[in-house]
């Protein structure tokens, strides 16, 4: 197995990049995320900033100005790739390529992919997507205008890029470039860790972020639920699946670190009120 992070900064063609590396890798042996994809994956990241969030939201989620809540969307990005690669580990399919789609301008969002790498007994690979400035800048400009980033934002992450260091394993592609070369390099890549064990220790198992939203949908449910036998159904079934939706989207943001049934019951009894 082999764990591959596309870097670059907004507009130089990382996506692209990895849908051309799928389709030469194959689809059976490569699994492609893209942090873009599951920021918006439920719309959350639509209700924090509203439908055309990028311009009021990127500087958040690129890490320029964080706040708890895009944090723990960064911590749940992490976590979808880190439990599929434990899944992979678990069913013993270990010539999968797993490539992450994400600007990484930092090292410390890179971070977390070499832990897993080291922790899985992964190979590990930085592909930087090197483009100069002025044609991310025209590329991005030709995307809808919702899903433009800022031209300032992409100057601010390219001066601030940090590139990988001597101790990541790396590969520069730039455009035009042919992806034989990157495919040879992956694949080599991929046979060193084919012979590599994979296991996991116990200490290393970190609580999943998804799980834990996925308890207060539950626990969300089964507090509409009693409250329906409260009031007798006297609350219509589409305001109730409203008035859960915006609490569940209300705690998320706020990154709560956790809740009780009562509580969860006084905040819908009010939302009801208020209604």
């Amino acid at each position: 197995m082999a764990l591959v992070l596309v870097m670059g900064i907004p507009g130089a063609g990382k996506t692209t990049l990895c849908k051309n590396l799928e389709e030469r890798i194959g689809t059976s042996c490569c699994a492609i995320f893209s942090f873009d994809d599951i920021f918006n994956d439920d719309g959350f990241m639509e209700h924090l900033w509203g439908k055309e969030y990028a311009h009021a939201g990127i500087l958040h989620l690129y890490g320029l100005d964080s706040t708890p809540s895009a944090h723990s969307e960064r911590k749940r990005c992490e976590t979808r790739v880190r439990d599929f690669l434990r899944n992979q580990a678990c069913r013993g399919e270990s010539s999968r390529v797993t490539v992450v789609d994400d600007i990484f301008y930092l090292r410390s969002m890179r971070r977390p992919f070499k832990r897993m790498a080291n922790t899985f007994h992964l190979a590990y690979m930085v592909v930087l997507v090197d483009v100069p400035l002025d044609l991310a800048l025209a590329q991005n400009a030709q995307r809808p205008e919702q899903y433009r980033i800022p031209e300032q934002v992409i100057a601010k992450i390219n001066k601030n890029m940090e590139l990988p260091a001597e101790n990541e394993p790396s590969f520069i592609y730039r455009p035009g470039d042919s992806l034989d070369e990157l495919a040879a390099q992956i694949r080599k890549q991929r046979e060193t860790a084919l012979s590599r064990p994979v296991r996991e220790t116990q200490s290393t198992v970190q609580p999943a972020a998804d799980e834990k939203w996925k308890k207060l949908e539950l626990d969300l449910r089964r507090c509409i639920g009693e409250l329906v036998r409260e009031t007798g159904a006297r609350t219509k079934g589409a305001l109730l699946s409203e008035i859960k939706k915006a609490v569940y989207l209300d705690l998320r943001t706020k990154d709560i670190p956790n809740w009780d049934i009562d509580g969860l019951k006084d905040i819908l009894r009010q939302r009801i009120l208020d209604h």
